[in-house]
């Protein structure tokens, strides 16, 4: 992919699907590496994959929106965001990096799926899921993250806050 697509505006709808990203090196000055809606935006993603990046860098800035992996993000109103089918795989964070900030507690996701992550160090920020609408069988999952070369074994080691409200998210 070598297209980019932002609107600051409060209209927008759209749909992406079948996005696939391989082997790339991220150097991030402004937001994440992959952010998902904006302001009161209407998303719709589906079968998105990440594959075999490198993040050397990530500016610094507001936390939860910055510093992470993925972010997907809204503004709370009547959300029609839906976002299913995620692989982000084979990721090495060379940077302090958050690996995920969903901050969006009405969107609604399914199958998202986080494997072979791989932290030179701890964040020096915590990942966030903040959301109702996860998949009670197709929910968020955390596979072989590794921080230092150790396997994470809980959302601790991760430094991984889920509110609540958010249910079926699993590492493994």
């Amino acid at each position: 992919m070598h297209n980019g697509l932002r609107d600051d505006s409060d209209l927008i709808e759209f749909k992406v699907c079948n996005v696939s990203v391989t082997g790339c090196v991220f150097w991030i000055t402004q937001a994440n590496v992959l952010r998902v809606g904006f302001h009161r935006s209407d998303v719709v993603t589906d079968n998105i994959s990440i594959t075999d990046c490198d993040v050397i860098h990530l500016a610094q800035g507001w936390y939860y929106a910055r510093f992470s992996l993925l972010a997907i993000i809204s503004r709370p109103r009547r959300s029609l965001q839906k976002h299913s089918n995620y692989t982000i795989e084979d990721i090495r964070l060379e940077d302090h990096c958050a690996v995920v900030a969903i901050n969006n507690s009405e969107a609604k996701i399914r199958n998202l799926v986080f494997r072979n992550i791989q932290m030179i160090e701890p964040s020096k920020w915590p990942s966030l899921i903040n959301c109702a609408g996860i998949d009670t069988e197709s929910g968020i999952w955390f596979e072989n993250v590794r921080i230092g070369g150790k396997k994470v074994t809980s959302l601790e080691e991760l430094s991984l806050i889920v509110t609540e409200q958010s249910q079926n998210v699993t590492i493994d």
